[in-house]
């Protein structure tokens, strides 16, 4: 089964430990990172991204984070936790999907046509939504995104507090490209193998699979765009 769309940050890390044996907080960072790529339609799962997550569904980067923390490199350099906080100001939308046979859904949106799209559970890689999601359909009521006033207590509601077992790690991958995507594929990869016996048929991958194929290859129909949630 999927995960939930609504998980907080220790429920994610949980989740990744428990089922791919991911260890170590940035192991589950850089794996959200794959929302790089890909859009989302309230047909399959009820959250409206046509757009995807970000401009650019096609190409695996770091700019997910890019949409997550604020701020300069200067600023992660120095340490600017405010500056950090301050970044896309993402706000509760509410779709009821009645007709589409598919749940009701609160999703985090900026900007309008196009508009992006986050669930909670990419929130929680920046923020702390332990016991802030109201209900099943996932609504954030008690807290906001964003709040660059009074150390994020000036607004309407007060800012969700910051995620302190990942926040730093996405800041980390914000500003370095290199290192998400290096450490992206060392997490892909140690999920790929997760319940496999990687010991058996051969020491140096490829690995031939044992067992009777056709003689000729099939014609698989070739990719039309990015994966649809």
């Amino acid at each position: 089964d999927l995960p939930s769309p609504h998980l907080t940050t220790r429920e994610m890390l949980s989740f990744f430990n428990t089922t791919f044996d991911f260890q170590e907080p940035w192991e589950t960072v850089a794996i959200m990172g794959a929302h790089t790529l890909g859009t989302l339609s309230r047909t399959n799962s009820g959250f409206n991204g046509p757009n995807g997550w970000l401009s650019n569904t096609n190409r695996l980067d770091s700019n997910y984070y890019d949409n997550l923390i604020g701020g300069s490199l200067t600023d992660f350099t120095n340490d600017n936790f405010e500056r950090m906080m301050n970044a896309g100001n993402w706000e509760m939308t509410f779709y009821s999907n009645s007709a589409f046979g598919t749940p009701d859904r609160w999703e985090w949106e900026r900007g309008a046509n196009p508009h992006f799209i986050m669930l909670n559970s990419d929130i929680a890689l920046v923020r702390d939504l332990e016991g802030l999601i109201d209900d099943e359909d996932g609504q954030v009521s008690q807290c906001q995104f964003r709040c660059d006033r009074n150390g994020g207590t000036g607004c309407a509601r007060p800012r969700c507090p910051h995620a302190a077992e990942t926040f730093d790690i996405a800041a980390e991958y914000k500003h370095d490209n290199a290192k998400f995507l290096q450490d992206f594929q060392t997490a892909f990869t140690k999920m790929l193998e997760a319940g496999s016996d990687t010991e058996v048929g051969c020491s140096i991958p490829p690995c031939p699979i044992p067992g009777t194929f056709p003689t000729a290859s099939p014609t698989l129909p070739q990719p039309s765009g990015s994966p649809t949630l």
